[in-house]
């Protein structure tokens, strides 16, 4: 189950132990642990993967739909003239076709690369900010976004609720800084007259 190269990772104690436990796992128990060196390539994270099986999905429709057009054509073969207006209407329509596949494409991977974007920027929900973002000021090109830095600035600014502060450790206590301490006198003043 486990490989060398995890072995040479790990160290030969740390991997020795990883093995015995797995050894001593029943075999239903076994089968729920995967495994995997995710750095020689093999790994595609999930979006990733979403993306492809929907590009699949939606040529392997559009190979049946042409098939189913080309049996028609077949039958339809009456006469040169009848053949050669359904070929220019097949034509069209697979052009149709596949100029709003390009576009549904288009669209995902765009769509995709603003919520990395998001996601990136430290929103604390992707879903929320992309909302609020135009996304018709946002433009996709050579594996660049165009005009989302700009508004996601203006959103840190305007809603930075909306996004994850950067963390900086401030115990209020500075030993280089002398601390005053409280005028006493002017608490015990005010709690006299009765401004407390």
């Amino acid at each position: 189950m486990l490989n060398e190269s995890l072995k040479t990772i790990l160290g030969d104690e740390l991997f020795n132990q990883i093995s015995t436990k797995l050894e001593g796992m029943d075999a239903t128990a076994k089968e729920k642990v995967n495994i995997a060196n995710i750095g020689d390539g093999s790994y595609m994270p999930r979006s990733k993967y979403n993306e492809v099986a929907n590009k699949v999905t939606e040529l392997e429709g559009q190979i049946a739909s042409r098939d189913d057009q080309l049996k028609d054509l077949a039958k339809n073969n009456k006469g040169n003239e009848e053949l050669l207006k359904q070929i220019k209407e097949l034509q069209d329509t697979n052009n149709t076709i596949k100029s709003d596949y390009e576009a549904k494409i288009s669209k995902m991977t765009t769509d995709h690369a603003i919520e990395r974007a998001i996601s990136g920027a430290k929103a604390k929900n992707v879903k929320a900010v992309m909302g609020l973002v135009d996304l018709t000021k946002v433009t996709y090109k050579d594996d660049k976004l165009i005009g989302l830095d700009e508004q996601l600035e203006a959103l840190r600014k305007t809603d930075s609720y909306l996004f994850e502060e950067a963390k900086t450790h401030n115990s209020g206590f500075n030993p280089g800084k002398q601390q005053e301490a409280p005028n006493n006198n002017a608490v015990m003043n005010d709690l006299i007259r009765g401004n407390f």
